[in-house]
């Protein structure tokens, strides 16, 4: 059984809207002849800003549980039958800043 996981390079674009500012991009899962639905997902972040409640600035945490379907970016894992492709669309983002200030954010995942 092979299970594949690529980001689609010609996915990524720039956004700017809702006040927020950052980059989307795709990330697809596929499989094989097996489909997904007895597989878990985990996705872990770390950042310096936290952007959710239960989550501690520099520390590792697993979002696929601690957001679960309310993210967007999980919500075609959440909604897989007997698919062998899914596709994960993550726009990682920072809220716009007021004009003479700065604002940064690291986020590894």
């Amino acid at each position: 059984m092979l299970f594949k996981i690529e980001v689609i390079n010609n996915e990524f674009k720039n956004y700017n809207e809702d006040n927020r500012f950052g980059h989307k991009f795709t990330i697809r899962l596929t499989s094989d002849g097996y489909d997904f639905t007895d597989c878990n997902l985990r996705w872990y972040e770390r950042t310096n800003k936290p952007y959710i409640d239960n989550q501690t600035e520099g520390e590792w945490i697993e979002l696929v549980d601690a957001i679960g379907e309310r993210s967007n970016v999980f919500v075609n894992w959440f909604n897989r039958n007997d698919t062998n492709t899914i596709d994960l669309i993550d726009p990682p983002g920072i809220n716009c800043c007021t004009e003479g200030e700065s604002n940064s954010r690291i986020l590894e995942f």
